[in-house]
């Protein structure tokens, strides 16, 4: 609303921010082809809980509220970090999840900690 109350034409701005991720996704796909030479219907699937933890570690609250993308790119960071520091010991993939699971969980502790000491 603010955007709009100084001029911006908001309509405008997401049918060009639509229009830029969906060219950053055929861009993306396009590489994927030609370092794979394939195609794999199924090459992101198991990358959900990566992700969430990325977001949460990044400071994205899941009671609600924003991050910032430096914020999801640390994240990102860090759970990569952990996952080739994990493969480098030799621990067993299997326990990989459960340690990204320990991750999201001492975040949102963290998170909420923070929150209680930050209200009056």
């Amino acid at each position: 609303m603010a955007a709009e109350f100084i001029g911006i034409k908001t309509s405008h701005i997401r049918v060009y921010a639509t229009a830029l991720v969906g060219l950053l996704a055929a861009f993306s796909g396009v590489m994927t082809l030609a370092y794979f030479k394939a195609v794999d219907t199924s090459s992101g699937r198991n990358l959900g809980l990566q992700v969430i933890a990325a977001v949460v570690i990044g400071g994205t609250s899941l009671a609600g509220g924003s991050g910032t993308i430096i914020g999801a790119a640390l994240g990102v960071l860090i759970i990569t970090t952990i996952d080739s520091g994990l493969v480098f010991y030799g621990v067993n993939l299997n326990y990989s999840e459960f340690v990204t699971g320990a991750v999201i969980i001492g975040a949102i502790a963290l998170d909420r900690i923070s929150k209680r000491r930050s209200s009056p």
